[in-house]
């Protein structure tokens, strides 16, 4: 909903991956995205209750190494989840795969605690030392060397 203007104006000048997220995104109803808001505004409260406990939560934040390139980041449904809740997150490399590409972990905080969430980010990135160093610069042709 958020890009129906642009939709409206000119489809074609969307990549296909967006397209086909706006697309599957026009077949709900305005009744059902208004359904999945306030699902989603209600469930906010529980969360903040479950991850106030803590300073920050480490979980996935995909499934495998990073995809070859710069065209795209790879799937986001590991991430989506906190984006609904407005929890903010860190990612960070934590290995290499098994083509020497990162695998990334990700720190999600309770809502307004982004400085507690960048606070445990150093430690967990301290933590990591070597395992975590500095990726390779991008080669010209946008992929990793």
């Amino acid at each position: 909903r958020a890009l129906a203007a642009e939709w409206a104006a000119s489809p074609a000048s969307f990549s296909a991956q967006l397209a086909a997220i706006v697309e599957r995104g026009r077949r709900y109803t305005g009744s059902e995205h208004l359904q999945a808001l306030q699902f989603v505004g209600q469930a906010r409260p529980g969360f903040d209750d479950f991850i106030g406990r803590w300073d920050a939560l480490l979980v996935p934040c995909v499934d495998g190494e990073a995809p070859p390139g710069l065209s795209h980041t790879g799937p986001s449904a590991l991430q989506s989840l906190w984006t609904l809740l407005h929890a903010p997150t860190v990612s960070m490399p934590s290995y290499r795969g098994p083509a020497g590409l990162p695998v990334s972990i990700q720190l999600v905080g309770p809502r307004y605690a982004d400085a507690n969430l960048l606070q445990a980010a150093l430690h967990v990135g301290a933590a990591l030392g070597a395992v975590a160093a500095p990726m390779p610069a991008e080669s010209p042709e946008g992929t990793h060397p």
